[in-house]
């Protein structure tokens, strides 16, 4: 919901909505039949979502506090230490 309300597709200003990929990628996606225009969700529009929920971890119900980038792609830590994945907050 914060996604499709507060981040647009660059091309046609049209809501984006986040998806996963078969090889389980999280990426940015516009539906609008004017564009076809993929995004990769970025560390920043990850953290501007923590700071504007405030929401938990699925595992443990603990708030997600951290949200960084590694070579293995994005991730999220929440104050107990798991790790969830990013389109399951």
């Amino acid at each position: 919901a914060y996604v499709n309300k507060y981040i647009k597709c660059q091309i046609c200003n049209q809501s984006m909505t986040v998806v996963r990929s078969f090889k389980g990628k999280v990426y940015l996606k516009c539906f609008s039949g004017d564009s076809d225009h993929n995004a990769f969700l970025t560390k920043d529009v990850v953290n501007a979502y923590i700071a504007h929920t405030n929401p938990t971890c699925p595992q443990c119900r603990g708030y997600i506090k951290k949200c960084g980038v590694s070579k293995f792609g994005l991730w999220v830590m929440c104050e107990n230490g798991h790790y969830p994945k990013a389109d399951e907050i």
